[in-house]
């Protein structure tokens, strides 16, 4: 499970396991296992802190029954598993097509320390590293982009633009 999966999925909580290895991937049993809450407004960067602590966590726990071999493995409940297809960069870009709760998951599940999301123009990119629904005031603040799309608006706070090779020639 990638962390920005959790965000784009819009789920409340997940958890970090051990396991301990065999021939397949994540399949062995359990060693330990530990849930977390995930905020509304949970970004890539806090859940990547949040589940780097309960890492840390999972192997001051696990360490003391491992050394002392008295650690009982717990098998897997292959009917509670979830698969989930791994992630491209390329996935990250915006379309104008996207309702604005689509767009505020992908920016958030795709910044730092991920290569964040993206709007494709004619000139080159616009990497957005934060932003959120628009408000009501038809005039965002100073230094805030704002985007259209399907069914509103978002305001874009962080953002780089990079210029495609094209458009850097004059």
């Amino acid at each position: 499970m990638c962390s920005s999966d959790l965000i784009l999925k819009g789920l409340e909580e997940s958890a970090v396991t051990m396991f301990q290895l065999d021939e397949g991937v994540d399949s062995g049993p359990i060693l330990y296992q530990a849930g977390f809450s995930v905020a509304p407004d949970e970004t890539a960067t806090t859940l990547y802190s949040k589940v780097s602590d309960a890492h840390r966590t999972a192997i001051r726990e696990v360490w003391p029954g491992l050394e002392a071999g008295i650690l009982e493995p717990i098998p897997q409940d292959e009917s509670r598993a979830t698969y989930w297809k791994g992630r491209t960069p390329d996935d990250g870009e915006i379309r104008e097509t996207m309702r604005v709760v689509e767009v505020d998951r992908l920016v958030r599940a795709t910044t730092r320390p991920y290569p964040g999301a993206f709007v494709e123009r004619a000139n080159g990119r616009l990497r957005i590293w934060a932003g959120r629904p628009a408000s009501a005031d038809p005039y965002p603040a100073a230094g805030v982009v704002r985007l259209g799309f399907a069914d509103g608006e978002y305001d874009v706070t962080d953002a780089e633009f990079e210029p495609s090779p094209d458009a850097m020639i004059s």
